[in-house]
């Protein structure tokens, strides 16, 4: 979904709706580590859920890529790749257009740098409010 995220992020980020899920907490990854945030399953989807994540290669590289999984207790469920920028920005994925986050009781999601080495912070699912 390449640039799609930090995009999305730049307009939603005073409308992102209602925060259901979130975490403060700040790290970093080496290429290829990973880390996984795990959470009750989101129940209401009716009208649409992000996922909101601040993060920053610090590579040097002008863009690196992300790897990030979804999935419910059985397993993964779905996953996506789209560019950091050097410097820290805020990223938005809308997830709930996705059949597999609809269909099923998605309790965690998985971050992997695949590039270079990042920072992750201010991770946060959001449902839209009409």
């Amino acid at each position: 979904i390449g640039y799609i995220p930090l995009f999305q992020a730049s307009y939603l980020d005073k409308n992102m709706g209602k925060v259901v899920f979130k975490t403060d907490s700040n790290f970093k990854l080496s290429a290829n580590d990973k880390h996984i945030f795990t959470f009750n399953p989101v129940k209401d989807k009716e009208d649409g859920n992000f996922i909101f994540i601040k993060a920053g290669n610090y590579s040097g590289k002008e863009k690196a890529r992300m790897k990030m999984i979804y999935g419910d207790s059985a397993g993964e469920c779905g996953s996506f790749i789209f560019y950091m920028q050097a410097t820290e920005h805020a990223y938005a994925i809308r997830i709930s257009s996705q059949y597999n986050w609809w269909i099923h009781s998605i309790c965690w999601v998985k971050f992997i740098p695949m590039d270079a080495a990042c920072d992750i912070g201010d991770f946060k699912i959001t449902k839209a409010t009409k």
